[in-house]
């Protein structure tokens, strides 16, 4: 969860090897829209700071898995792709060649999405290449693309 508080981070300092917060909402408006919380972007955003200072880049062994570092998630919400532009420019600007992105396109409208007008519908597929665009102009470079096609979505 990228929504945090540093002080709790703190004191998982020297505990956790492998950080795996999720950053959904660059946009204050819509983190208050979808869920109650307009502080979510300033809240995450000192939290992925905390969590990078004290684990750094992603770092793998020699078979590829992971052993230490932060690896960020960001949901592509339908209808929100200005949210994933500049979600990924601060995440890239922030980060630089240090972050590692799972990009996520599988989103399904779960709970009470279904009843939302904007959630209650996964990603066009005019919606996924866009993402897809998005990343590529972003300048990110490591990371990782979830197929929208894989069941159990975001």
């Amino acid at each position: 969860n990228g929504y945090e508080m540093v002080e709790f981070l703190r004191c998982l300092e020297g505990i956790v090897d492998i950080y795996l917060p999720d950053y959904k909402y660059h946009l204050p408006d819509l983190a208050r829209d979808y869920s109650s919380m307009p502080d979510y972007p300033k809240v995450a955003q000192a939290a992925l700071l905390e969590m990078f200072r004290q684990c750094g880049p992603l770092v793998t062994d020699e078979n590829g898995i992971a052993i230490r570092g932060m690896i960020v998630r960001h949901t592509v919400l339908p209808g929100q792709l200005e949210n994933t532009r500049q979600a990924l420019a601060w995440l890239q600007e922030t980060f630089g060649e240090n972050l590692y992105l799972s990009l996520m396109l599988q989103y399904f409208p779960a709970h009470k999405a279904h009843g939302h007008p904007l959630l209650s519908r996964k990603l066009t597929d005019e919606e996924i290449t866009e993402a897809l665009q998005i990343l590529e102009a972003s300048g990110i470079e490591h990371g990782w693309v979830q197929d929208p096609e894989e069941e159990g979505g975001c």
